[in-house]
């Protein structure tokens, strides 16, 4: 089987890697059989399932299967304490909680299944046929593997980055209100080594946690690529400022004040070529406006399934709220459509990238606006693949793009 596209890819590593998984669960069962008999098996296997079921929703890493085979790997070393010495039992006891520890810390649902194990130990305990000495001695094994496994994780807990994930009030001056905002900003940087920095806007009817629903994995990604991300919620501004909407003006907030605030917070990139801007439906609309109009701010811009020319929709997703009926106002949608802001770039003044999915409503405009960049010879990078205007399409896409912002700031740096 040769997988035809990325996602073709993706489908068959998936399914590698549950295979994987449930291999390692199968071995739980068996391991658990060998040492305790096979109710207590049955009972472990049923209360180790679940960890699978807590993963993420379709997307199996390498870490999923490290974790999983923690479990039948401190299974086994538990096994080999039979007929050894005392000193022996205790090592091996040592080493088995530092495998589950490690299962547990490279994924929390490991837990789950050390859990499970801990009921069945003391089932086992209990049981009537074991003497006094007998279970004194397991409860004081199991004592030792809960006191070194929760040392160790504690351990890596402080040891081991993480993201700080914020959410803020940036006040906005021109329009007299806060402004929610969620920052992620990877461990470990300081004044004197900022990151860069990717401002990731919402799409229509979204708000300031969106990315994060959409790719949960964000402060993970913020960490091992040691970017932040800013995640503003402006309502469906559509990022304009408004001459119809009152104290609507969300391109001077974006442009004036949230960078601004951010970089007075943050030790982030205070210049543009550090800093990315890119955004879904709405926000790819917003990213690729602001990036244009402001080609001083922003270094790199992008753009997920966004709506590049928005004249083919003149009734649709409030925009006549904010700039007028298009039959009374043409001169306003004229203006703020990013198609016709390609005339102000030459090429090599953004680096861009942007995509769309085969079925997505938007997909004809972004193959329009990539035709326009290629008639006036600015280079850019445009990427079509199946899917429509969905989550699953834009937590996939944005990782493209990652990509693509990491390169734009190592080469610019």
């Amino acid at each position: 089987y040769l997988p035809a596209t990325l996602e073709d890819s993706w489908l068959l590593l998936s399914g590698l890697a549950a295979f994987l998984a449930d291999l390692a669960i199968f071995f739980v069962y068996k391991l658990v059989k060998l040492l305790l008999g096979s109710r207590m098996a049955i009972v472990a296997f049923f209360l180790s399932v679940p960890m699978i079921a807590l993963s993420e929703s379709g997307s199996i890493f390498y870490t999923d299967i490290v974790a999983l085979w923690t479990i039948p790997a401190a299974l086994y070393i538990l096994l080999r304490i039979k007929n050894t010495s005392f000193q022996k039992r205790w090592i091996r006891c040592c080493v088995a909680a530092a495998v589950l520890a490690f299962g547990t810390w490279t994924k929390p649902q490991v837990a789950v299944s050390v859990i499970a194990l801990c009921i069945v130990w003391v089932l086992d305990i209990i049981r009537p046929s074991a003497s006094g000495k007998v279970k004194l001695a397991l409860l004081a094994e199991l004592l030792l593997v809960f006191f070194i496994f929760t040392f160790l994780l504690l351990l890596a807990v402080r040891v081991v980055s993480a993201a700080t994930v914020d959410t803020l009030a940036v006040h906005s001056p021109s329009m007299d209100r806060d402004i929610p905002v969620v920052a992620i900003v990877p461990e470990g940087v300081s004044a004197a080594e900022p990151c860069p920095v990717v401002y990731l806007l919402h799409g229509y009817s979204g708000d300031e946690t969106a990315w994060l629903k959409i790719k949960p994995s964000l402060p993970a990604i913020a960490d091992r690529e040691r970017i932040a991300f800013i995640c503003p919620g402006v309502g469906n501004s559509w990022y304009l400022d408004s001459k119809v909407r009152e104290k609507s003006l969300y391109e001077t907030f974006m442009t004036r004040e949230l960078l601004p605030a951010v970089e007075a917070r943050y030790p982030v990139a205070r210049d543009r070529s550090g800093r990315a801007i890119t955004g879904l439906s709405m926000g790819g609309f917003g990213a690729m406006s602001l990036a244009i109009k402001h080609k001083g701010l922003f270094g790199a811009a992008g753009s997920t399934s966004g709506g590049l020319e928005i004249r083919p929709f003149p009734q649709n997703w409030e925009i006549p709220q904010l700039l007028g009926e298009i039959t009374e106002h043409p001169e306003a949608w004229e203006e703020a459509t990013p198609i016709n802001l390609i005339p102000q770039l030459g090429n090599g003044d953004l680096a861009i990238v942007f995509d769309c999915g085969y079925d997505d409503f938007f997909f004809e405009v972004n193959n329009d606006f990539h035709d326009e960049l290629l008639r006036r010879g600015i280079m850019h990078d445009f990427y079509v693949r199946p899917g429509g205007h969905t989550g699953a399409y834009w937590g996939n896409a944005i990782d493209f793009q990652i990509v693509f912002f990491r390169n734009f700031f190592a080469k610019a740096n």
